[in-house]
């Protein structure tokens, strides 16, 4: 069996897959891929039967339309690594990931998690464009500081700091997409719930379940992944801010189909704070015992500061939390949130005001027009600033 399965759900994609996938086959010896594609024609399999020859990469296609959180549980249900990754068909590995897992396995680690509030790497595909500095992200890869040590987390606290920022993100969450997850908890995951992924949004509902029953959880601050933004993806939407809109309207909510029952007390339009919250909520409810409450208030705020056009939706929700918490707690939620992010919120602008440019503080390297030519454009940066990876032998 191999030691790292590297799964790669797609749809319509093909053209940044092929390139991602050069990047895995060549970085690692003991990594199988599974590429399951839901795509609207098979003309992915026949580009990949000389890779799929090799015994290294699975190609599977389902006709059936699927939600992404379906595409997903159908492609986890194929690996065979001792750990496991998602990326998506614009992402890459990067280095150091196999090492990272062989470590994870003879340390017994449940969850190893890539990186935290931010990128530690990432790589923009030509075309991508941003709201503000236009062009200047296409075809760039963006470092951050990083040191190559890990260390040990407790993923329940993880856990509960997220839910008291409902819709802010994955924090410091153990996740199967971009990170590395045990096949020994996934099958505990399975075993007491049926599925790993969930909601609308795969990475935070199945990271929620990961915290829930992950023990042994470390982060190790190295980018053993590349998250790629594409201009097609939901990252580079969030690049050119065009993430927001009509909930069922969008192709991504829309391929759930009608049965989708979406929560009152989330505004209901479709942006990655609300798709996020719904997620992680949705999560909770199979872990009750956890005692963990979303705190809703920070969610209406960024929805009503960065989602214009939508406040009627964010009064609606506020109102049906109201109905089942009271005015009073649900204000005094709000007023908390709007002041988190109008405080997180300056000193985000105190950054871009130090580091006006395309990616901030983060050093930019490019161009690069694939993202494997990134992955050798990182390997070259960290052999330069002299970074390796520190794992201990205990934790």
């Amino acid at each position: 069996m191999p030691l790292l399965s590297v799964i790669i759900p797609t749809r319509n994609r093909t053209r940044y897959l092929i390139d991602s996938l050069e990047v895995i086959l060549a970085h690692t010896s003991d990594s199988e891929v599974i590429i399951h594609d839901n795509s609207d024609t098979d003309d992915l399999k026949h580009q990949l039967a000389p890779v799929v020859a090799t015994g290294r990469v699975r190609y599977v296609h389902v006709t059936e339309p699927l939600s992404v959180v379906g595409n997903f549980e159908r492609a986890l249900q194929l690996a065979q690594g001792d750990y496991i990754t998602f990326i998506g068909d614009d992402d890459a590995i990067g280095p150091g990931i196999e090492k990272i897992a062989a470590w994870a396995k003879e340390q017994e680690i449940d969850a190893v998690v890539s990186y935290r509030n931010s990128f530690l790497a990432s790589y923009f595909w030509p075309g991508v464009r941003s709201k503000y500095f236009g062009d200047a992200y296409s075809a760039q890869l963006f470092v951050n500081e990083y040191t190559g040590r890990a260390w040990r987390i407790d993923p329940r606290a993880a856990l509960r700091d997220v839910a008291g920022k409902l819709g802010g993100g994955l924090g410091e969450l153990p996740r199967a997409y971009h990170g590395l997850i045990s096949k020994r908890v996934v099958a505990r995951i399975h075993e007491r719930h049926g599925h790993l992924f969930g909601g609308v949004s795969p990475d935070i509902y199945s990271a929620t379940l990961i915290a829930a029953h992950a023990d042994k959880v470390v982060v190790v601050d190295y980018p053993f992944v590349i998250p790629g933004a594409s201009p097609s993806s939901t990252a580079g939407q969030g690049a050119e801010r065009s993430d927001r809109g009509a909930l069922r309207a969008t192709e991504h909510i829309a391929r759930f189909g009608p049965g989708l029952k979406w929560d009152e007390a989330i505004p209901e339009f479709y942006s990655p704070h609300t798709v996020w919250a719904y997620s992680l909520c949705k999560a909770l409810e199979q872990v009750p015992e956890l005692g963990i409450r979303p705190n809703y208030g920070r969610l209406y705020a960024t929805c009503l500061m960065y989602c214009k056009g939508h406040s009627s939706e964010v009064t609606h929700a506020m109102q049906q939390l109201a109905s089942r918490q009271g005015r009073l707690p649900v204000a005094g939620q709000f007023a908390k949130g709007l002041l988190t992010e109008v405080q997180f919120l300056m000193r985000r602008v105190a950054g871009k005001l130090m580091h006006p440019r395309a990616g901030g503080s983060a050093r930019k390297i490019g161009p690069n027009d694939t993202i494997s030519a990134a992955y050798v454009a990182l390997a070259r940066d960290n052999d330069a600033r002299r970074v390796v990876l520190d794992l201990p032998t205990r934790l």
